[in-house]
């Protein structure tokens, strides 16, 4: 089957941008295995038949984030200089605690979600019978995005925001510290 090859080639190519995104030293790199990985998220989206959540996957996460992401990244200069010594010496082993406990609490999750809650059909019976109403996938995100999920899609664009305005604001400090003031 040709669509199952496609999906194991995809989903081995997502694991090594993923594992590409995590482990490697340079951080535009790093930034650009993210687009590979975002656009194997869009592919895979395509594969479940949604490809309006594909185009809107390549828009914004592999466009506008990510030249947001690099702008930042070109803009604090985070690929030109690379530290001798490591800094997180004394920190790893915390991250690495950290890590598990947020690997464990992840796991715990999806098994209560798995025995809490009805399966997934709710959900797939809801777009089929909007589909046989005449309503499409766009008014179905539409209606869901500016009714059920307002707060968190106001919350992420403020989150974004802030970011923006500290690195501006790192910016400034980091250019203030070259100059002297007469």
């Amino acid at each position: 089957n040709g669509g199952l090859i496609a999906f194991w080639i995809i989903a081995a190519l997502s694991v090594i941008t993923a594992l590409g995104v995590v482990l490697h030293r340079n951080a535009i790199r790093s930034a650009l295995f993210l687009v590979v990985n975002f656009v194997c998220l869009a592919v895979f989206y395509v594969f479940l038949n949604a490809q309006v959540l594909a185009a809107f996957q390549i828009l914004v996460y592999a466009g506008a984030i990510m030249v947001l992401f690099l702008f930042v990244i070109q803009l604090l200069n985070l690929g030109g200089e690379l530290s001798p010594t490591d800094p997180l010496v004394g920190q790893r082993a915390v991250g690495l605690l950290l890590g598990a406990g947020l690997l464990a609490g992840l796991g715990k999750a999806i098994d209560f979600s798995r025995t809490h809650t009805p399966g997934l059909a709710s959900g797939a019976e809801r777009v089929i019978e909007a589909e046989r109403a005449g309503i499409s996938q766009i008014q179905i995100i539409g209606f869901d995005l500016f009714t059920k999920y307002v707060y968190p899609f106001e919350l992420t664009s403020i989150l974004l925001l802030v970011g923006v305005i500290g690195v501006m604001i790192l910016t400034k400090r980091r250019a203030g510290q070259g100059t002297t003031d007469v």
